[in-house]
């Protein structure tokens, strides 16, 4: 499998690696790779074809880095100390009237006293069926993701088709009894057009089709001994299980499919840059118990829709506004089955399907930036404010019982790019925000009420999920050319989170070492 994984990293790295000679040694500052995207507006929309209308300079970079993690504010899903190791190349190349671009990143991540996840490499709130247990432990997590979009030469100079795709390998491992080993894929792929409909005017649409497919395994190192697990079903209630090395529950595997797809519309008139991008998907993910007997758990059935609107204007003096705004609704049915005896069919048969819970998710944001100084392609300084709206309801039908919460926010942020010498460039950012809370509840009816799971974990979900926090963040990055054709970038960075009520926090420090082609 390691052998696939890096031939694959073999496959995409040739899109990596562009033609560095041919470019302008001004990309290799930082502060120009930021403006490289920010300036591009298609590429931040899923249409692939769209980079031929608006193409990215041409760059490759090679990093490393290294982040740790520490502090109590946090889901008890995570761990309370976690260190993160990365490795990531990628690039954007013309060749021709083709433009490409790739991207592969290898993670690998440590997590210490992670709790009330026995099974699940991502921890996905939509997904209500998982085992969970309260002893705490340590997970190792492994993931190797690869992401092209490549846009195709335009045609009757109007028309231009794209495709994007991407897949990701990982695979995880509980380090405590009850241990349970996740192993599973996503593979997404992303045709796309974009069309010329007059002078300054475009259209586009993405479709886009994922596939996604996780496995996992339980074991007891301690032989026959029996470790009590929790099969969730959301919002704190479940059934009770068992992990042994004589019995107890069979693995656990969901398969899922996603369809959705998206629509652009884009003006440019002079300095002005206008970008929206509406999308919409739908998946099922289902929850299969022994891959034998397909005894179902439960499955996870969303839709979501998404716009996103960007301006930017301006030339010495340049600002950028962005609007960004999210729905999204998930039901979980859960079903009544029985033992079927007829061996031509599967052993167990669905009598009823009921949807027993929903869930919701409400977000929006607008950020505003302005950049000053420097060249085009650059700035000296970057400047901006963001605020923000997030709102989560989540109910379990029968017994009633609801878990909501909306959060506000907003923050500051600020960036300098310094001249350290005749060549050197030191840029230096900082933000600083606050998010407070403007409701919520945790209102649970169902039995055992005094369950750790519920005075425990559900409780600490909903204190963290609507606490009131400052957050702040610095980072700086030393930028040193290597004769016009490459910078060599040394960065490190802090952020932390501070709830208002004290009783914790949460903080994180990390550092790259990344070569800029």
């Amino acid at each position: 499998m390691e052998k696939r994984f890096f031939i694959a990293f073999l496959l995409v790295l040739p899109f990596c690696l562009s033609e560095g000679q041919d470019k302008a040694a001004s990309i290799l500052d930082p502060a120009a790779h930021e403006m490289n995207f920010e300036r591009h507006l298609w590429f931040s929309t899923d249409n692939a074809a769209g980079m031929a209308l608006s193409p990215l300079d041409n760059y490759s970079v090679v990093s490393a880095g290294y982040r740790h993690t520490e502090g109590d504010f946090r889901s008890l899903q995570r761990g309370k100390s976690e260190n993160l190791l990365t490795f990531n190349t990628n690039g954007a190349v013309s060749l021709g009237r083709t433009f490409l671009w790739g991207d592969f990143t290898f993670r690998r991540d440590g997590w210490q006293d992670a709790q009330y996840n026995t099974n699940c490499f991502f921890l996905d709130p939509d997904m209500p069926y998982y085992v969970a247990d309260d002893r705490a432990g340590d997970w190792t997590r492994q993931s190797y993701d690869m992401s092209v979009k490549a846009a195709f030469p335009m045609l009757w100079d109007r028309v231009v088709f794209g495709a994007g795709a991407s897949y990701m390998a990982y695979k995880g491992a509980k380090q405590i009894d009850p241990r349970g080993v996740p192993i599973g894929y996503a593979l997404e792929v992303s045709p796309s057009v974009a069309v010329i409909i007059g002078e300054g005017h475009a259209i586009g649409a993405v479709f886009t089709y994922r596939n996604m497919f996780e496995r996992s395994t339980f074991s007891n190192v301690q032989g026959s001994n029996s470790s009590p697990v929790f099969l969730m079903k959301g919002l704190g209630f479940y059934s009770s299980g068992s992990v042994s090395g004589t019995g107890g529950i069979s693995p656990y595997f969901y398969p899922g499919n996603s369809f959705g797809g998206s629509l652009q519309y884009a003006f440019s008139s002079g300095d002005v840059r206008v970008l929206a991008d509406l999308g919409f998907y739908s998946y099922r993910r289902d929850a299969f118990q022994n891959p034998q007997t397909r005894y179902r758990m439960g499955t996870a059935g969303k839709t979501g829709c998404s716009a996103d609107i960007m301006v930017m204007w301006g030339s010495g003096v340049r600002h950028k506004l962005t609007f960004e705004a999210l729905y999204t609704v998930t039901k979980g049915t859960e079903y009544l089955q029985e033992r079927d005896q007829d061996v031509n069919t599967d052993p167990y048969k669905v009598l009823a399907e009921l949807d027993m819970s929903r869930y919701r998710t409400r977000r929006a944001s607008v950020t505003y930036g302005i950049f000053t100084g420097g060249r085009d392609n650059t700035y000296s300084w970057y400047a901006g404010v963001q605020a923000g709206y997030e709102g989560r309801s989540e109910t379990y039908f029968t017994p009633e019982s609801v878990l909501e919460y909306n959060n506000a926010g907003a923050a500051l942020f600020a960036k300098k790019n310094f001249r350290a010498g005749k060549t050197c460039r030191i840029l230096v950012a900082a933000d600083a925000g606050y998010r407070l809370n403007l409701g919520g509840e945790y209102d649970y009816n169902g039995p055992d009420q005094d369950h750790r799971v519920i005075t425990v974990f559900y409780a600490n979900e909903f204190a963290v999920s609507s606490a009131d926090f400052f957050k702040a963040g610095l980072d700086a990055v030393f930028s040193v050319p290597v004769r016009s054709v490459a910078g060599i970038n040394i960065g490190a960075s802090f952020d932390g989170m501070f709830p208002a009520a004290g009783g914790g926090s949460r903080w994180a420090v990390s550092g790259v070492l990344s070569v800029l082609f």
